[in-house]
C-alpha cells in the first residue's frame, strides 16, 4: 500500500469525525501531519490508521452507543488495545472495516 497524503476532509471523512477535530488533535500532538507551502495539513494514511480513538469516538464514528463499542472490544471484534487500568483504544481503520456494515445491518460480521 502507497503511502498517500489526504486532506483533512479525506482524513476525516474516512475516520467519521468532523475535519476540525483532526485539526484540534494536530496541534495537540495525538495526530502527525504537515504543512504544504499553501498553509493546507497533509495527513498520511499510515497516521491515520494508526490513530487510537476512544471507545466513544469509534462508536460516534460508526453509529452505535458506546456500550456496543465496549462490548465488541471484549468480544474481540475490533483490533483495539487495553491496559489493566486504563480504557479501549481501538484501531482507527476499524472504523473503515465497521461502519458500512453498521449503517446496513447494525450488526458486526466477522
Amino acid at each position: 500500500m502507497t503511502d498517500n497524503a489526504l486532506t483533512l476532509t479525506e482524513a476525516a471523512t474516512r475516520i467519521g469525525v468532523h475535519r476540525r477535530t483532526l485539526r484540534a488533535w494536530i496541534r495537540a500532538g495525538r495526530l502527525e501531519a504537515t504543512h504544504t507551502p499553501g498553509g493546507h495539513w497533509r495527513v498520511r494514511e499510515s497516521a491515520l490508521e494508526s490513530l487510537p480513538l476512544t471507545t466513544l469516538e469509534f462508536a460516534r464514528a460508526v453509529g452505535v452507543c458506546q456500550r456496543t463499542a465496549l462490548r465488541w472490544c471484549e468480544a474481540g471484534k475490533l483490533e483495539a488495545e487495553h491496559s489493566p487500568n486504563g480504557p479501549w483504544r481501538i484501531a482507527a481503520k476499524e472504523v473503515e472495516r465497521i461502519g458500512p456494515r453498521v449503517l446496513k445491518t447494525n450488526k458486526v460480521v466477522g
